[in-house]
């Protein structure tokens, strides 16, 4: 009888910490479960986190596409709107943004931890702390170097120190290899030059950027060092592409400095969150450059 408590026991030690074991294309071992338990408390985004949630709310879209690329998304109870994951499901709550979250929503499901950007209200997490809820500020990047320190912590406040540590790095990992390979298809072909309008009227992806980086593994030299823009500057420099948002493009087509130059409209939100569907913007980029019309 006392063994078959035992088992018991320990059948619902492993179930509990099976939502926090979470590892994009891994194979989770005994050892990686036990160890995810032991990687608390952690500090993330200046919050101490005690414990592995199994409640997590997401209120950016960066976040919320790390999340499911790191392969943790049955962890999430809610996001922020504007953003859609294959792995999302349709019924998973929809809690408005960081600028105006639907604070009453929140407050009902209570999650154990919310996960939001930088810019969220100093006053909306008073709030939710004061409710018991957990409030990490996190900054979201904008430049290639700063992924990988936004990957991690995202992985260690939903898996723990060291194997978020080690999932976030065997996903960069898994990314760029994926990415290299998409190149690969081309490598026969020359380098072509192209620009990268991140924001209409705004601004271009310069030298650093992630925009900057997903050319660079499609073999496309970036015509633009700086991120200003201007449209005659634009026109002047003459690249082969120019790659704006999709919900951009009319207005990009419309610009007469921009007349004669070859606009191609693409996902850019994927460059802004990177993730596995940044894939995809990876695929769309490099038929673009290297496939002929």
């Amino acid at each position: 009888m006392r063994k078959a408590v035992l088992l018991l026991l320990c059948a619902v030690l492993l179930f509990g910490t099976c939502a926090c074991s979470g590892q994009a294309g891994t194979d989770s071992s005994a050892s990686y479960v036990v160890q995810a338990q032991t990687d608390y408390p952690v500090t993330v985004g200046g919050r101490e986190i005690s414990a592995c949630p199994t409640s997590v709310v997401s209120l950016a879209p960066a976040i919320t596409e790390a999340i499911c690329t790191l392969g943790s998304v049955t962890q999430l109870s809610g996001v922020s709107e504007g953003w859609e994951h294959p792995d999302l499901s349709t019924d998973l709550p929809r809690l408005g943004t960081a600028a105006t979250p639907d604070m009453e929503r929140l407050l009902e499901l209570a999650p154990q931890l919310v996960l939001a950007p930088d810019t969220l209200s100093d006053t909306v997490a008073a709030e939710l702390e004061s409710a018991g809820i957990a409030v990490a500020k996190l900054h979201l990047p904008a430049e290639w170097e700063q992924v990988s320190a936004f990957y991690t912590q995202v992985a260690q406040a939903v898996s723990g120190l060291t194997t978020g540590q080690n999932n976030a790095e065997a996903t960069i990992s898994r990314l760029t290899a994926q990415m290299q390979q998409i190149r690969a298809r081309y490598t026969e072909n020359e380098t072509p030059t192209a620009a990268v309008i991140s924001a209409y009227s705004v601004a271009v992806a310069g030298s650093g950027t992630i925009a900057d980086q997903l050319l660079t593994w499609c073999g496309i030299e970036n015509s633009c060092s700086s991120n200003a823009f201007k449209s005659e500057e634009l026109a002047a420099v003459q690249p082969d592409l120019v790659f704006c948002d999709v919900q951009e493009a009319e207005a990009v087509q419309a610009d007469a400095q921009l007349a004669g130059l070859r606009i191609v409209a693409v996902d850019l939100q994927f460059a802004r969150c990177f993730g596995e569907q940044t894939i995809g913007l990876v695929e769309q980029i490099c038929e673009a450059a290297f496939m002929e019309d």
